[in-house]
């Protein structure tokens, strides 16, 4: 946030949120956990589950969903095509009522 850069940003399409990103400098500070808190705050009342997808390489978000109570139901193999390589992306869910 020095000089107004931004260290986060979130995507919404439809009134969804579609993707959230910490810029890479400003990981490990909490910076990801609030907004996802802050975005589960918002939904609560609205929605009775938020469902989201997150690549099986990317512990550290995962780990952040399951701290802030995710769980996995499943997992698209090779969901997602990055570069050459085909990677598996989880489906996690989080009950609100």
């Amino acid at each position: 946030m020095l000089r107004g850069d931004a260290v986060a940003y979130v995507a919404e399409a439809d009134g969804r949120v579609v993707g959230m990103y910490v810029v890479e400098g400003y990981r490990g500070k909490g910076i990801g956990k609030a907004l996802l808190r802050k975005t589960v705050e918002g939904c609560r009342g609205k929605f009775e589950i938020i469902v989201l997808e997150v690549l099986a390489t990317n512990t550290v978000a995962k780990r952040l969903y399951q701290s802030m109570g995710f769980r996995t139901y499943g997992v698209l193999p090779g969901g997602v095509k990055r570069a050459d390589r085909y990677i598996d992306v989880e489906l996690m869910y989080l009950r609100l009522v």
